[in-house]
């Protein structure tokens, strides 16, 4: 069977990937998901998108932002990402607003951040990944993915991301693709983080609260 330029396969869906030339190759490579499982179609989009691709690096439209550029945006998005996310959740606790169905949601939503940036931006999730959850809550899993799709894709998203990046007016379609998958990649991280790690540390905050009883009695 002949090789496809730049076709790959995870778990049998097809994707389109490829490195910018140019750029270090500890840049993540793009990626974008084929939406099939169908090899001879598959091959017709690859071919479409490397095209579309090719275009596109003809027109030197990648090289306006430099991948540094990039790199230094998603280290100051993540941040600002865990902070967003760490004062929902601590809210969300303090005020007695977090009912069993809000942490559920939090947690399909740290899930379906994950599938995305491992899948592809997306607007109907991987069936395999679906799949993984348990019926009843897959519903409201494919609901969040596509209003997070829609929001990610939306003027307004990107308008905000290139104001948080100061970047220029003169930004290609290639840039606008880099820093909005940083974002996207920060707020994943963000989740996770928020789902693997306590907002408060309770054992620490016992002991302080101890060794000050102890220094007003003593």
């Amino acid at each position: 069977m002949a090789t496809v330029p730049f076709l790959c396969t995870r778990r049998g869906r097809f994707y389109f990937r490829r490195r910018l030339p140019g750029l270090s190759t500890y840049t993540v490579p793009v990626m974008v998901s084929l939406g099939t499982t169908d090899r001879a179609l598959a091959t017709k989009l690859c071919v479409q998108v490397t095209a579309l691709m090719d275009q596109m690096l003809d027109q030197d439209l990648h090289v306006d932002l430099p991948a540094v550029e990039v790199a230094a945006f998603f280290k100051a998005e993540l941040p600002r990402c865990v902070d967003t996310v760490r004062r929902g959740r601590m809210v969300e606790r303090m005020d007695g607003s977090l009912t069993v169905e809000k942490a559920r949601r939090n947690r399909l939503e740290t899930f379906v951040l994950r599938g995305m940036v491992e899948d592809g931006l997306r607007e109907q999730m991987a069936p395999e990944r679906l799949e993984r959850l348990d019926a009843i809550e897959r519903e409201t899993a494919q609901d969040t993915q596509s209003k997070m799709f829609r929001e990610f894709i939306s003027p307004a998203f990107n308008s905000e991301i290139q104001k948080r990046a100061k970047a220029g007016s003169s930004l290609t379609q290639m840039d606008v693709l880099q820093l909005r998958w940083a974002a996207v990649e920060a707020r994943m991280a963000a989740h996770e983080a928020a789902e693997a790690v306590p907002l408060h540390n309770a054992e620490s905050v016992r002991d302080a609260a101890v060794a000050l009883l102890r220094g007003i009695t003593q």
